[in-house]
Order: structure tokens, then sequence, then C-alpha cells
């Protein structure tokens, strides 16, 4: 730019900077052009592009996962919990995905649907206790008072290891449950047997050969892949077992994360939907807000060595 002042006019560098403004994703966002690089993991609250933790991200140009696979990004929908790589406008709430990855929680049939009242169930599936809400909670394919038993449902969400529970932001209804169909469940190895692993989140039987387990340690955090076959109880039988990876990463230069906080010791010392965080140093929002285990937060900042260095932290609802 320096160089083109040398020889552009004033007028010619004016309408340069016209029709870069209407370049990108239409809506006044610059597609690359002055952004800051970032990557953001939370929950779509609104279509159109999607909304993801307060900005809009234009998915023009984004490469779509679902689950693995390669999709489109008219297959999202409102309560997915997604991880957004792209770029940041300067206005700090629009932005350009170039990547959009759905994972879900975990798939499988409900084997128990208990109402305590108000807004709220408890289901349980895969031996996971998931709590959906039906003013937050969004449903695809079935109703909050439609949710039955052997229905088999694809869950995504965020883990509230204080409550020992799944807090559903998206239920989608895949059919119902027969023998034989095939499930999968995210958690950490608990224990690990012979011909057996147990998650710290579940307390369903799995069967795994000694073949899937060859690699597997206590610890882990994986992605369990099977079928029932005798039953919605279980116990699943594995056909496959993929290490996962919490959290946003090891180094990442600009950061935002929705999730529950676990694992509290002190404002220094806690996890974000697995990703460890140090917010002594934070903008806490409301200013007397307290951290703790259990309490659903949108964090900001770099990553450095594997702990985000907080800047923000905001209390979601």
């Amino acid at each position: 730019m320096k160089h083109l002042r040398n020889w552009l006019g004033p007028l010619a560098i004016a309408a340069l900077a016209l029709v870069l403004a209407h370049c990108g994703n239409g809506s006044g966002t610059l597609a690359g052009i002055g952004g800051t690089g970032i990557t953001t993991s939370g929950t779509i609250t609104a279509l159109g592009s999607i909304f993801v933790n307060g900005v809009e991200y234009d998915t023009t140009q984004s490469t779509v996962k679902l689950n693995g696979s390669s999709g489109d990004a008219s297959a999202l929908q409102v309560g997915m919990v997604v991880r957004v790589q792209g770029t940041l406008a300067a206005d700090g709430i629009h932005g350009t995905a170039s990547s959009v990855e759905f994972e879900d929680s975990l798939t499988g049939p409900i084997t128990n649907v208990a109402t305590p009242g108000g807004t709220k169930k408890t289901l349980t599936v895969l031996g996971v206790q998931v709590e959906v809400d039906s003013t937050t909670t969004r449903f695809s394919g079935t109703r909050f008072t439609g949710l039955a038993i052997d229905d088999v449902i694809e869950v995504s969400g965020f883990y509230d290891r204080l409550n020992d529970k799944l807090v559903a932001t998206f239920v989608k209804k895949e059919g119902t449950f027969t023998n034989g169909d095939s499930v999968e469940i995210k958690g950490t190895v608990k224990t690990i047997g012979a011909n057996s692993l147990a998650l710290d989140r579940s307390s369903l039987a799995i069967d795994a050969s000694s073949s899937l387990l060859g690699t597997v340690k206590v610890g882990d955090f994986v992605e369990v892949q099977g079928t029932l076959d005798s039953g919605s109880a279980g116990p699943l039988t594995a056909t496959g077992i993929e290490s996962k990876q919490e959290g946003l990463g090891s180094e990442v230069e600009n950061a935002s994360l929705e999730g529950i906080i676990t694992d509290y010791v002190n404002d220094s010392d806690f996890r974000i939907d697995g990703q460890r965080v140090d917010a002594s140093q934070a903008t806490l929002n409301p200013s007397g807000l307290s951290l703790g285990d259990g309490l659903r937060v949108e964090a900001k900042g770099p990553i450095r060595g594997g702990v985000m260095q907080a800047t923000e932290i905001k209390q979601e609802n």
C-alpha cells in the first residue's frame, strides 16, 4: 500500500478502499484483509452465516466437517457446539471461517427419562446423564415433550464434571433403537481390563478387543464407536477407539472458548472443556464473578504451552 500511494491520487485511493470494503463476505467484513487469526469453540447461536461466541462468521468459503466427514454449511444448526478457525475483523464481531468442525458428544438410545420438574429433564444415554432444557436446548426431529425411551439421539453439549452430567445444547433424533445399532461416546479412560474399558462419565460396560486396547492408556480422552447387540442398556461392543484432543491446542495466538469450568483449584488453575486455563489476570464479566466448578463461561486469550492465558472471562447463561 506504501508504493501505491506514490502514484495513486486521493480519489483513486478512496475508490480502492470502497472496492475492498465490498469484497469478502458481503456484510462489510474484510475476508482475510486486516483480520487476525482466531480459533474458537462454542455453541452456534444463530444462522445466516454462523454466530459463535458473539461473532458472526462468514462460511461461504469454509470447509465443513460433520462428525469427521465432509459436509456443507447448510447442515449446521443452532445449538451445535463447533470449532471454528478463521480470521477476525477489526470490529471484533465479524469474521471469516476457513473451517468449521462439528463433533457430537454422543449418539445412542435413551434408556431412562426422569422429569424433576420445571423446564428440565434428565435422560440416560449410553450410561451418561444428559440434561435437556426446554428453554435452552435446541431440538431437531423431536421435541422436549416427545423424548422417549429407545429414541436414538445425537447430543452436543458441555460436560459438567461437578454434577456428573452432559448439559445438552443440541439434540437430534436419529431413529428408534434396534439391536445392532451403531453408537458412539466420548470420555476419559478410567480403567482398562483384559478386554474392556470404562469411561469417566459413563456407567456403560464397554467390551473391546486387545487389538483395539493396544495403544489406549488410562487418562486418554477418546471416542469409542461400537454397537449395542444385546439391548439398549449394553454392553457396548467397541469397533473403534480414537484419541481426541480436548480444548483448542497447545499454542494458539488468539482463542475463544465456551464451556463449563471443571477441575477448579483456583483462578489460575482450572479447565474449560478440557482446556487448561489461567485466569489470574483476566477481566471478569460481570465484575464480581466468582469462578468455580459448574459455571458456564466464555474465555478469551492466547494459549501458551497448553494453558490459555485468559484476558477475559464472561459468564454465560
